[in-house]
């Protein structure tokens, strides 16, 4: 029974381990939002491609589900290339999100050349076109300060004001029942009585009697070593699940810092962006390899529990059906067999 036991203490002790990285690496629900490529006014259309490009690579945040540009582009081509040419600027932007699956369209327009201060505002638009949010900045400009950096600065500068790029609030990991469920009682088994059977003894004697036992030994199926094969390559699949994610965590928290209380040179855009997709990357991975290796050991560790309770009750009821015993005392010896 003791042995029995402290199996499904072991199951237990598994479950925990599976639910433990899974809560960690699940975060809360975010709403995906559709970015629109950013509205530079102002300056030579020539330069203005690649400053639309930074723009949109400082816009990218961490804590923003952001729709794939390729998505973007795919809609805005029947679009004339963009909203902003569009006769219901904000219809277009709704259209946007609809086709995209966005909950919301982020607009950015802002003049990054004028000589004193730099104007920028940042349109949030929900799927049905209408406004949820609206941000119109005004900054103080550095004299003879380049263009990319003022991009930086005031793109930077409005997401701190902006709801839609703010990081949702972690929750905790919940096992919702199914409504109107109960949980189902654990039926546990009576014992069942040990048959009697008439005994051949000898006389009773006042010393004391020798009892000989022999059982049939125990016997293990294939369950048992595929079960402790499961259970180990499970719990090496948790424990990498484990430093893959605290990897991915590191990177993404380093892009984070790399935006915070200052911005990042412009020759630093494309490996902090390599850096956002590894912690992605690293997140998604990780989170697979947990599924895996968690029901992999939990596998394992029922296939050992199953095999351990089939063997426990066939040697039970070998030693309640068909036992000899051979009863030995001073001058007479006796032979007790149960009988089925």
């Amino acid at each position: 029974m003791l042995n029995r036991l402290s199996r499904y203490g072991l199951l237990l002790a598994l479950l925990v381990a599976f639910l433990a990285p899974a809560t960690q690496a699940q975060a809360p629900q975010r709403d995906r939002i559709a970015l629109h490529p950013c509205v530079i006014t102002g300056g030579k259309q020539k330069n203005i491609s690649d400053l639309e490009a930074l723009c949109a690579t400082a816009a990218a945040r961490e804590s923003m589900n952001l729709v794939p540009s390729t998505e973007v582009r795919a809609f805005l081509e029947k679009e004339n290339g963009s909203c902003a040419k569009a006769k219901n600027r904000n219809a277009c932007l709704g259209r946007l999100a609809a086709a995209t699956k966005a909950t919301r369209t982020l607009y950015i327009t802002l003049n990054p050349f004028t000589p004193k201060s730099t104007r920028i505002t940042g349109l949030v638009v929900d799927d049905a076109g209408k406004k949820v949010e609206e941000k119109p900045l005004e900054l103080p400009r550095i004299p003879n300060q380049p263009p990319s950096d003022v991009i930086r600065f005031a793109v930077a500068a409005l997401l701190e004001q902006l709801n839609v790029a703010k990081a949702p609030d972690q929750e905790s990991l919940t096992i919702p029942l199914t409504p109107g469920a109960t949980p189902e009682p654990v039926a546990v088994p009576s014992p069942t009585p040990e048959s009697t059977s008439p005994t051949v003894t000898a006389p009773p004697q006042p010393a004391p009697v020798a009892s000989v036992k022999q059982e049939a030994p125990k016997v293990r199926t294939w369950k048992t070593p595929a079960g402790i094969s499961g259970i180990a390559v499970g719990g090496v699949g948790l424990i990498a699940s484990g430093i893959l994610l605290n990897s991915a965590n590191s990177k993404a928290e380093d892009f984070n810092n790399a935006f915070e209380g200052k911005l990042p040179e412009n020759g630093a855009l494309p490996d902090l962006v390599k850096l956002r997709d590894e912690a992605k990357s690293g997140q998604r991975t990780a989170a697979i390899a947990t599924g895996v290796s968690g029901a992999l050991a939990i596998g394992g560790a029922i296939l050992w529990l199953m095999d351990g309770s089939a063997s426990s009750e066939g040697t039970s009821s070998t030693g309640k059906v068909g036992t000899t015993r051979i009863l030995a005392g001073p001058g007479q010896v006796g032979l007790s067999v149960l009988l089925p």
